[in-house]
């Protein structure tokens, strides 16, 4: 079987002291940390839109609005090892419950069970690897 190019959706929420909410992962070979807009795939039939309202409500038990589309990225890279093609769908939203942007941390849980683990970080903070590559420019040029 070819491999697949991956559809997913992934949404910014800021604060307004210029941090934004991203999921906290680990590298599968070196166990690094990198840092990435929580959300996930799109299913066939849904729209980008639709899907990173599912994938939140999903994830966080959330819900929210006035989501708007920032921008898309598409990227090829290797993940443990193996190459990868994503396009991902960014968009900006706001949670209907904002005490969800008052934490500091906020945990959820993915589809396979695995535990989420999601803090405020500066998107231009070199030390913290951020992806999908080009967010922190794409954020620059329309926010």
């Amino acid at each position: 079987m070819s491999p697949k190019i991956r559809v997913v959706a992934l949404c910014v929420f800021r604060r307004d002291d210029g941090t934004i909410l991203v999921g906290i992962s680990d590298g599968p070979s070196d166990g690094r940390h990198f840092y990435r807009p929580l959300g996930g795939g799109v299913e066939f039939g849904e729209s980008a839109e639709e899907a990173v309202a599912r994938e939140i409500q999903e994830e966080l038990g959330a819900e929210i609005h006035s989501v708007r589309r920032l921008g898309v990225l598409d990227q090829c890279f290797t993940f443990d090892g193996k190459p990868k093609h994503e396009v991902a769908f960014i968009f900006d939203a706001r949670f209907a419950d904002e005490s969800f942007s008052a934490r500091e941390h906020i945990t959820g849980v993915e589809a396979n069970g695995l535990p989420i683990h999601a803090l405020w970080i500066l998107p231009r903070n070199a030390d913290l690897p951020l992806f999908p590559n080009g967010l922190t420019e794409l954020l620059d040029s329309v926010l």
